[in-house]
């Protein structure tokens, strides 16, 4: 009884294994030889060994830049100052529309000195000063009579007086001061209100105008006209931005020469409730649908989050307008080059960038995209607090066209050129205290060559600390840290419908490593066809092996202590049972197999692997029938040997 329960068992683990392995050389394989994900580096073993690779070093720690004194880098290239603080005393006020400071002079109007007298006023008279030609009031006499007998502040002679101790007289239309008058009648406060002339009650709605629709958007408010002497590259920026978008600044500089560089300094740009203050600006090659050379420093941007930007660089910037009614596409946009210096950004999440990049974004044409010095804070997410990048670069991709797909939820196109992506240090922490890492990651797809595809992919030092999800399960092995790095190769030739995953490694520093190398045809690269089309794939090899460094033997310790069994007393059940589930087959052509199998499971051997070679192609849809057959049938007819060293 217990050896065909044994062997049940050993049948569905082979059939699982087997799919696994078939599934996960087909998705992993499919993804990189297509490059959907851009990067590049070594693999880590030669094309076709599905071996571990050799570990690297592990990733120098980063810099603090929000605790302690920063490391000695050099200076960014701009300095951003702190524009969120209140400002200094005597600071100056914010310049206003049409380039005026609130309280100070207008622009082109001399202002009077204030070390000198103030000038008389027309009339004689200076400021504060009687004008002359008319006699004053002595205000030591007496007030004199007003017109009509009256003293200022008096009652007026020539008119009786009422008489206080008297009731008051009724007024004309028979009612007395401050009661109603007769002749009238009064409204009914328990009546609603009659209609007013227009037929619109009293707080209603007027008829015959039409009254706004509250639930559609307010229409953009027109924007502040520019000054009357603004420069012309201003006024085409203007142009470029739209009527909505308002323009100002402090003072402008215009071209020395034709065609040089306008200069602007307190530049305000706002719409609605948006606004972005340039301390300095910098215009070149301004036209009505592009920007030759745009460079801004110093910019604040209010809003929820604030930021702030020191320094950012545009050029080659191009604007194709679309046809009336179009939304603007992420291809109507083109531009040689934009860089952003410095940014901070406040709020719940704070983050901070050294520098971002963006080269070549043209519909159609490969660019370049990279960023630099990454730190955000997350405060309240609760896994971590704090991740920190190096270093992101994508290469060889048709930006826009990704950007679209994005817009559009559908996946990107396929790279028709060579592409790469690269990542450097990341690290994740939690209040102050490192849970993991990657020293490096590297993806990156040939351009397809006489209809082949291939791609590698290889994540360098990989670093989990203590998780504390899994603080538990490493205490119990011994481990404080794991150190490991994965790396994968695949080729794809859409032809014929094969691939082959060339290598594809998992590897832990000092536990051990996973190899896996599959190959196959009737693949379809068209993830949209593939479902359809799973009938058709057929396994033509595989290859999975695995190299002990001290994984099995953690375990093997782990249990004889929890059992209070020597470890070699273990070792030969493990032995024992592989033999049980084998039975009389492992007698015949499984005898190698077996062989090699308890050399492992004893000690007496470090890497154990396994190899499916079929006489033919055996398609997916047959595995489990094969495995259900047994250990016998899975050797005939996949061809399994299992080797041991």
């Amino acid at each position: 009884m217990r050896r065909g329960v044994t062997r049940d068992v050993t049948r569905r683990a082979m059939g699982v294994a087997a799919a696994g392995l078939v599934a996960a050389g087909l998705g992993a394989g499919l993804a990189l030889a297509q490059g959907k994900s851009p990067l590049v580096g070594p693999p880590a073993a030669p094309p076709g060994s599905g071996k571990p690779a050799p570990s690297a070093p592990a990733p120098a720690p980063l810099p603090d830049k929000f605790s302690g004194a920063p490391p000695a880098t050099p200076a960014p290239p701009a300095i951003v100052p702190d524009k969120f603080a209140a400002p200094p005393p005597g600071s100056a006020p914010a310049p206003q529309a049409g380039g005026t400071a609130p309280g100070g002079p207008e622009a082109g109007k001399l202002q009077p000195d204030a070390s000198q007298p103030p000038a008389p006023q027309a009339g004689g008279a200076a400021p504060g000063v009687p004008q002359t030609g008319k006699p004053q009031p002595d205000p030591s006499q007496p007030p004199a009579p007003q017109a009509g007998g009256a003293t200022p502040g008096g009652p007026q002679t020539g008119k009786p007086q009422p008489d206080a101790s008297q009731p008051p007289v009724p007024q004309a239309g028979g009612a007395a001061p401050g009661g109603p008058q007769t002749g009238k009648p009064r409204p009914d406060a328990s009546q609603p209100p009659a209609p007013q002339a227009g037929g619109t009650a009293p707080g209603g709605p007027q008829t015959g105008k039409r009254q706004p629709d509250a639930s559609q958007p307010p229409a953009p408010r027109a924007a502040a006209p520019l000054p009357a002497d603004a420069p012309d590259a201003v006024r085409r920026l203007h142009a470029m931005l739209g009527a909505e978008v308002s323009l100002t600044y402090r003072e402008a500089i215009p071209p020395a020469e034709a065609g040089g560089p306008t200069r602007l300094a307190g530049v305000t740009l706002s719409r609605g409730d948006a606004r972005v203050e340039v301390e300095e600006m910098l215009l070149e090659g301004v036209a009505e649908d592009r920007v030759g050379r745009l460079v801004a420093t110093g910019l604040t941007l209010a809003g929820s989050p604030p930021a702030m930007l020191g320094r950012l660089t545009l050029e080659g910037f191009r604007l194709r307008r679309p046809a009336p009614g179009v939304s603007l596409a992420p291809g109507d946009l083109g531009l040689d080059r934009l860089v952003l210096e410095a940014l901070a950004v406040q709020g719940e999440i704070p983050v901070s960038l050294e520098e971002l990049r963006l080269e070549g974004w043209a519909e159609g044409r490969p660019g370049r995209f990279s960023l630099a010095g990454l730190d955000v804070l997350t405060p309240t997410a609760g896994v971590v607090d704090r991740v920190r990048l190096g270093r992101l670069a994508l290469d060889g991709y048709d930006l826009p066209a990704i950007l679209q797909a994005a817009i559009d939820r559908r996946p990107p196109p396929t790279p028709a050129n060579a592409v790469a992506m690269e990542l450097d240090d990341l690290a994740v922490s939690l209040g102050g205290q490192r849970l993991g890492g990657l020293g490096s990651f590297r993806l990156s797809a040939d351009a397809p060559d006489a209809g082949v595809q291939a791609g590698r992919l290889a994540l360098r030092d990989i670093t989990l600390g203590e998780i504390p999800a899994m603080t538990p399960w490493m205490r119990r092995f011994g481990a404080t840290e794991i150190q490991g790095e994965i790396v994968l190769e695949a080729r794809l030739e859409p032809a014929a419908e094969r691939l082959d995953l060339t290598s594809f490694t998992i590897a832990a520093r000092g536990i051990g490593g996973l190899g896996l190398s599959v190959q196959m045809d009737g693949v379809n690269p068209d993830p949209a066809r593939m479902a359809e089309n799973a009938e058709r794939l057929r396994l033509l090899g595989a290859r999975l092996s695995y190299l002990d460094q001290s994984l099995y033997a953690r375990l093997l310790a782990d249990q004889a202590r929890r059992q209070r069994v020597p470890e070699a007393r273990l070792r030969e059940q493990y032995a024992n049972m592989a033999a049980q589930a084998l039975g009389p087959e492992g007698r015949g052509a499984l005898a190698p197999s077996l062989e090699a199998a308890q050399r492992f499971l004893r000690g007496q051997a470090q890497e154990v692997e396994l190899v499916l070679r079929p006489p033919g192609p055996v398609p997916l849809t047959e595995m489990q029938a094969i495995t259900a057959q047994g250990p016998a049938a899975v050797q005939q007819r996949l061809g399994l040997l299992v080797t041991a060293r």
